[in-house]
């Protein structure tokens, strides 16, 4: 009979081979960077390159010359990796095949797509390298505490002391783009109403700040140790999220509240009372000018275009139904398709699920949105941990605002989408590891539990 100590261990062999301490530094250096600096850079022609990319670059080379630390992975997140990878793969042949077949040149919107789709995912691969690596993911955490901070802090002081005033051209802006006068104004950012221009800190757009918010402030919030600076914490969050005067991210903000009080695990008198406090907030920054101004003094005929994209997305509905084709269906519109939808004012892109039908029609959605399925299904699962909660709470959100907002094509909602899950998917496994050793039992028990997520 082998010695048990002969035995090799399931859990070692899930391990693999650890990444190195420079390919860890430079995860978090590239999610602090994609967090709290994510314009900090120039331009190539129409192409900003930042420096938050240039890290996440030299770290797509590092993980080239790591061994595999995730050689064999638990059932369920293994098949997220997959398909993960398969959602690359088709993705980069859809485009492939739409450039043979209908030659045209290549946009800079189109770069923008195939990067949101095809690159930043990789950093959610890179990320299972860290398995071995249990206390990563808490160093990573305190990574995003830190880079909402660093957001929340600027966007305070550039409103108090004006967008312009403590503008630092290549970190908190992006170099070219701040040689031009009044930029923010050029960026969707001005509120005709009333001249003013829409909270934007690092971010240089007011919608783009507020989705990447909701999606990182509830798990920051947990990382933030005494209650007196979770209050500042949520404080300034709630006053920089309404400067942002973004009607998408107002109610992704609702949702927040109210996906969050559905998850926890707080007695009914204490929902019942936070729901009270939220309302009566609500109540007051509905008299705000700001408010008054996107919502109150706004016609509901605009209000229920969702602010014009509902004609737009109309008119990519009725090319796509006006003669049935199948492969335009399947595959997304090419071709003379797109060129009418185009010429007409077509298109979804401020709406995420249209527009990644209009970018790889019924089968990209459906390769999108397998993954993500997968991911939201097993935190769901382990929403008992507050950490994981705090994940799926931030995703639920972002998939809820995505509806009417195309946050995700502009650098760099992709990235910290998918770095977020990475993290999450960390907290899942070294979770189930650590059950498992507690209760005296064999790790890969534990780990193969997650199968059944």
């Amino acid at each position: 009979m082998m010695p048990l100590s002969a035995k090799p261990s399931r859990a070692a062999t899930l391990r693999g081979s650890s990444p190195s301490t420079l390919f860890v530094a430079l995860i978090c250096i590239s999610v602090c960077l994609h967090v709290a600096l994510p314009k900090a850079g120039l331009k190539w022609g129409a192409v900003p390159i930042t420096v938050a990319d240039l890290v996440f670059g030299i770290l797509l080379l590092a993980w080239a010359f790591q061994g595999n630390a995730s050689a064999s992975l638990p059932l369920s997140l293994a098949k997220c990796r997959r398909l993960t990878m398969y959602g690359i793969i088709f993705f980069l042949g859809r485009t492939l095949l739409e450039t043979v077949a209908t030659p045209r040149e290549f946009q800079a919107e189109d770069f923008a797509r195939l990067t949101a789709l095809c690159i930043y995912p990789l950093i959610f691969l890179a990320f299972l390298q860290l398995t071995s690596r249990p206390e990563t993911h808490c160093r990573l955490r305190r990574v995003v505490m830190v880079g909402v901070v660093v957001v929340l802090f600027y966007g305070v002081l550039q409103k108090v002391m004006g967008e312009y005033t403590i503008l630092i051209p290549g970190v908190t802006a992006n170099w070219h783009d701040a040689q031009i006068l009044e930029f923010l104004a050029d960026k969707s950012n001005l509120l005709h109403e009333t001249g003013e221009v829409k909270l934007t800190s690092t971010y240089q757009n007011g919608n783009l700040l507020g989705i990447n918010l909701l999606l990182f402030v509830p798990l920051a919030f947990v990382q933030i140790p005494q209650r007196w600076m979770k209050l500042t914490f949520l404080s300034t969050c709630t006053v920089v999220l309404a400067l942002t005067a973004s009607r998408a991210t107002w109610a992704g903000a609702v949702f927040l509240v109210l996906i969050a009080l559905y998850l926890s695990r707080l007695p009914k008198l204490s929902k019942l009372s936070i729901v009270l406090l939220f309302v009566l907030s609500t109540s007051v920054f509905l008299q705000t000018s700001v408010a008054q101004t996107r919502i109150v003094n706004v016609p509901w005929e605009e209000l229920a275009s969702w602010g014009g994209r509902m004609e737009a997305a109309s008119i990519l509905w009725s090319e796509s139904t006006q003669e049935i084709h199948f492969t335009m269906l399947l595959l997304g519109p090419w071709g003379e398709h797109r060129e009418r939808i185009v010429a007409e004012g077509g298109g979804a892109y401020e709406m995420f699920y249209l527009a990644l039908y209009e970018t790889a029609g019924i089968l990209g959605v459906l390769v999108w949105m397998a993954p993500v399925f997968v991911t939201l299904r097993t935190f769901y699962r382990y929403r008992r941990d507050v950490l994981i909660r705090s994940v799926l709470v931030g995703l639920l959100t972002w998939c809820f605002v995505a509806v009417a907002e195309g946050a995700f094509w502009l650098p760099p909602t992709a990235f910290n989408l998918w770095a977020l899950a990475g993290i999450g998917w960390l907290r899942v496994y070294t979770r189930a590891v650590r059950q498992r050793a507690d209760s005296g039992g064999d790790t890969s028990e534990g780990m193969l539990s997650l199968s059944r997520a």
